[in-house]
């Protein structure tokens, strides 16, 4: 019994970890996006 309840917990504590994991990513991507447009938006000005 206290098997499996230690297998659970195990496989959502691993299932917490890729969570976090992806959030990362997506505030890395989203950062990387925000500044890449940042950056466009004054080319496009400074052009105009």
């Amino acid at each position: 019994m206290w098997l499996k309840k230690t297998r659970r917990k195990a496989l959502l504590a691993s299932l917490e970890k890729i969570k976090e994991d992806d959030l990362t990513e997506l505030e890395c991507f989203s950062y990387i996006f925000r500044n890449l447009s940042r950056q466009f938006s004054v080319i496009c000005v400074s052009f105009a």
